[in-house]
Formats: structure tokens, C-alpha cells, sequence
């Protein structure tokens, strides 16, 4: 399964997700740098073991990927939790 996302989603995002592909990205036309704007919540990923997420943005504060065995490939320290 492949969602594709033009705009802005919540916390959670991919939780418990075991395969497929998610995509995240900002409208077209946005006033805003995607590198600056938040467009998934805190938590994403939380108990995932599989797939993919690409997020054209950034997350939400705390706990991106916990407990997972995600590539967190450009996070910070505070990027994942174990």
C-alpha cells in the first residue's frame, strides 16, 4: 500500500506499520520552506517494523521512530528513543 499526502498530518503517523510506503509532503504553491514547517505530529512510527516514511518537512518535537529499527538517516540525538 502507498499513501501519498499533499498537505499536513497529526501524531501517530505510520504507528504499527509493517509495509508500504508513506509520503508526506506540502501543497503546492505553499508560502511556507518545507524545512521550516512541521508536517507530521510527535510520535510517528511508534511500534512500526517495516515500510517507508518521507516526510517533505519537519516532525513534531519528541519521539520520531521509538521502539522501532527505522533508518533514521539526518535526525538528531533526540530523533529516536529505544
Amino acid at each position: 500500500m502507498k499513501l501519498d499526502l499533499t498537505g499536513e498530518a497529526n501524531d501517530y503517523v505510520g504507528k504499527g506499520m509493517a509495509g508500504g510506503e508513506v509520503v508526506i509532503r506540502p501543497p503546492p504553491g505553499s508560502r511556507f520552506a518545507a524545512e521550516d514547517a512541521s508536517l507530521v505530529g510527535n510520535t510517528c512510527l511508534y511500534g512500526a517494523t517495516g515500510g517507508r516514511l518521507f516526510v517533505n518537512g519537519r516532525a513534531g518535537a519528541a519521539r520520531f521512530a521509538p521502539a522501532s529499527q527505522h533508518d533514521s538517516s539526518g535526525l538528531g540525538v533526540d530523533g529516536t528513543q529505544n
